[in-house]
C-alpha cells in the first residue's frame, strides 16, 4: 500500500491500519497509523474479533474511502465501511496469479465493495483492472568475475506467523561456502544453530540495510519482500513456502515466484532445487527502475 499510494491517489492525511510489527512501525514513522492485533491467515475468530475495532476506528477517523489489499483484516473494515455507505475497495494481492484469494472471493460478492485485480487476465464482471506493483522494474545484467568466496548473503523468511520455514534454512546452510557472510531474518523460525547474524524481525531501515550490503538475497516468496528487494536494486532468489509442509495456508507463493521469474525479476527455485547456479545468476543481475506511466487512480 505504501508503494502504491501515489498511484491510488492516497492523500498525505490518510490513515494506515495494520499490525504492530517493527517493519510497519519504521515504514510508517511520521504517518497517521492505527495498530491492531494480528490476524493470521484464515484465523476466522480473530477476524470476527476485529469487527468492534473496525467500527471504533471508522467512527474515530470518519474516512471518505476505505481501501485494502487484504488479507483477513480487510474483511471487517471493508464490510463496516460498505454497511455505512462509505466507498470501499479491495485490491487483490499481486501474488494471486491464478485467481482471487479467499478474502478476495468474499469481497467480490460483498455488496458495496469494489474489487480490483493487478493482472489483466483476471479482469471480469466482478474484477476491474487496478494498478500493479510490478510495472516499475526491469532487470539488466552486469559481468561479475565469478562469485567471491566471501559472499555476503541475506536470508529472509518473512514475519508471517505461525508458519516456520526450516526447510529453506537447512538448504541454505547445506549450500553455503564456509567463507560466506550470512545474515538472517527468521521470523518465527527460531534456530540457535545458525551461522552469522540472526534477527527475529528487523525494522524497515535495518531490512533495507541488509539488502543493500548483500551480494545476494535469498527469500521466501512473499510479495512485499520481493518488491522491496527489487526497489533496492537487487534480483532476489525467491523460494516459495509450500502448504503440504505446513509452511503456509496454500501455494500462492509459488505462483508469485514463477510469475516474477517469467518477467525476469527473480530467480525462482523450490527448496530442493535451490543451487549455486541460482546464486550465480542472481549475483549477475541488477534492477533498474522503469519510469511510471501516468494513470488515473482506481
Amino acid at each position: 500500500m505504501v508503494r502504491l499510494e501515489s498511484k491510488l491517489g492516497v492523500g498525505p492525511d490518510s490513515t494506515f491500519v495494520t499490525f504492530d510489527l517493527p517493519q510497519a512501525r519504521s515504514l510508517l514513522a511520521g504517518r497517521s497509523a492505527e495498530w491492531i492485533p494480528y490476524v493470521g491467515p484464515r484465523q476466522y475468530a480473530a477476524m470476527a474479533g476485529s469487527m468492534p475495532i473496525a467500527r471504533r476506528l471508522i467512527d474515530r477517523h470518519q474516512p471518505e474511502v476505505v481501501f485494502s489489499t487484504g488479507a483477513g483484516v480487510a474483511v471487517p473494515f471493508l464490510l463496516t465501511a460498505a454497511a455505512r455507505g462509505i466507498p470501499a475497495g479491495y485490491l487483490e494481492s499481486v501474488s494471486r496469479i491464478l485467481g482471487p484469494s479467499l478474502t478476495g472471493k468474499l469481497m467480490s460478492v460483498s455488496p458495496g465493495v469494489r474489487t480490483f485485480t493487478q493482472h489483466p487476465h483476471l479482469e471480469g464482471p466482478r474484477w476491474a483492472r487496478g494498478v500493479s506493483a510490478l510495472d516499475d522494474f526491469a532487470v539488466t545484467s552486469h559481468t561479475p568475475v565469478g562469485l567471491p568466496s566471501a559472499l555476503k548473503v541475506f536470508v529472509t523468511l518473512g514475519t508471517i506467523a505461525p508458519f516456520r520455514f526450516d526447510r529453506l534454512v537447512n538448504r541454505v546452510v547445506s549450500l553455503a561456502h564456509r567463507d560466506w557472510e550470512i545474515s538472517w531474518q527468521v521470523g518465527v523460525t527460531d534456530r540457535p544453530d545458525l551461522p552469522g547474524r540472526v534477527a527475529t524481525q528487523l525494522t524497515s531501515a535495518e531490512f533495507d540495510s541488509e539488502v543493500q550490503r548483500a551480494d545476494v538475497v535469498i527469500s521466501h516468496s512473499g510479495v512485499g519482500t520481493a518488491i522491496r528487494v527489487l526497489e533496492l536494486g537487487k534480483t532476489p532468489i525467491l523460494v516459495p513456502r509450500e502448504a503440504r509442509f505446513d509452511e503456509h495456508v496454500d501455494d500462492h507463493q509459488r505462483e508469485i515466484s514463477e510469475h516474477l521469474s517469467r518477467r525476469g525479476l527473480c530467480q525462482h527455485a523450490r527448496v530442493d532445487e535451490l543451487a549455486l547456479r541460482h546464486v550465480e545468476q542472481a549475483f549477475g543481475k541488477i534492477v533498474v527502475p522503469v519510469p511510471p506511466a501516468q494513470s488515473e487512480p482506481v
